[in-house]
């Protein structure tokens, strides 16, 4: 092993998977040796010499703990840092306080990119970016024309549920009711009580820039009281997995419409999985000896996970061998700024920049239909930053 040090954050998904085991995404430390070790042996170890990964497990509903972990990463003199999902404060703080580069995977508004500039990293692109595209998609498709609509959002994803909603008023929809979540998600008063409020606002259309055990949360109430609006939804909060979708009430949310990123769905719509997810899930299922399904609610977290973790191990290999022997977080970050159009097994393509450190450049549509979602559309560009 070399004396480059990547640190490797790992999600404890405990608190999910008490609610329902399907959360659980895997043995995510055995998905990155695996993808690393490969990724080394097909395309060669970097002049900087093979890396020497730290992993360090945080808790996904912990604020404070994320903090604490990034702040462990530093302490143990990592040159960069691969995140995870929701791992994002624990990202910020790595970026902000300590200035080491990481690559993560939730998206973030533009604001928080510009505060972390140049150390931040993600998979997925600028959260705003996301719902300004959604906003755009909702609008030119004629589906807001004539309905009463609600917005459910939280404290993490205020800034650009703001933004959308401007963008709305822009294009001549007005919003009914506007409730806000606490963001606790996995066990909220909040969300219970949101389905009253929007209820009592006759919302038969609903956006929710919420996560998704917070919407699952709200429309199991919905259900109970006889509230059913339709819903229009979009990738946050990992919602565009079957796990995510399979908690919703069938009632309400079958046939649903959502723009997504990731490659969730191709499948189930009777098309060829993309060659290099296939190939991320094959180098798991050897490493474990298990054979992974590669769609359906079951594996829906491990897969879409796998497909995460070979994203972020590819693009930090590539960033090292493009930096040269002398690798320092500075030649790190311009490396991982000069890598464009690569293609993802997670979803779309993926290209930074100075000053664009956002990953995913492109969305599509899905729809929940029997259990499962299914892509009906084609890859198109977000709206471009401005």
């Amino acid at each position: 092993m070399g004396n480059v040090l990547i640190g490797v954050a790992i999600a404890d998904m405990s608190d999910f998977e008490a609610i329902d085991p399907a959360y659980g995404i895997g043995d995510q430390r055995l998905q990155v040796e695996a993808l690393v070790a490969h990724e080394l042996a097909a395309g060669g170890v970097p002049e900087c010499g093979e890396p020497h990964l730290i992993f360090r497990e945080f808790s996904s509903v912990d604020i404070g703990h994320k903090r604490a972990v990034a702040d462990e990463f530093a302490r143990d003199g990592v040159l960069a840092v691969v995140g995870a999902r929701d791992f994002t404060y624990g990202s910020v703080r790595l970026a902000e306080t300590h200035r080491l580069p990481v690559i993560d995977v939730n998206a973030v508004p533009r604001t928080i990119f510009a505060r972390t500039d140049p150390w931040l990293f993600t998979i997925r692109c600028a959260q705003d970016l996301v719902y300004l595209t959604y906003a755009r998609w909702a609008h030119e498709s004629g589906r807001l024309d004539g309905r009463t609509i609600g917005v459910f959002s939280d404290r993490y994803t205020a800034t650009s549920t703001a933004i959308a909603v401007s963008q709305l008023a822009q294009n001549g929809h007005r919003v009914a009711a506007h409730v806000d979540s606490d963001g606790v998600g996995v066990a909220s008063d909040r969300d219970a009580e949101a389905a009253q409020i929007l209820a009592d606002a006759d919302v038969d259309l609903l956006l929710p820039f919420v996560s998704g055990s917070s919407l699952a949360a709200m429309l199991r109430v919905a259900e109970r009281i006889g509230f059913r609006p339709t819903i229009l939804d979009l990738e946050t909060g990992e919602h565009a997995t079957d796990v995510s979708g399979a908690a919703m009430p069938p009632s309400i949310y079958e046939g649903t419409s959502a723009l997504a990123m990731t490659r969730v769905g191709e499948l189930a719509a009777s098309r060829s999985l993309d060659a290099r997810a296939d190939e991320a899930i094959s180098i798991v299922e050897t490493a474990t000896g298990r054979t992974i399904e590669r769609t359906g609610r079951t594996s829906s977290g491990s897969v879409s996970n796998i497909l995460l973790a070979r994203d972020l191990t590819y693009l930090s290999i590539e960033a090292l061998r493009q930096a040269g022997p002398q690798v320092d977080r500075a030649a790190f970050v311009a490396s991982l700024q000069g890598l464009t159009n690569v293609p993802s097994a997670s979803g779309g393509r993926i290209s930074f920049g100075p000053g664009e450190h956002w990953g995913c450049r492109e969305m599509r549509e899905i729809v929940w239909t029997d259990q499962q979602w299914q892509v009906v559309g084609e890859y198109g560009p977000i709206v471009r930053a401005h």
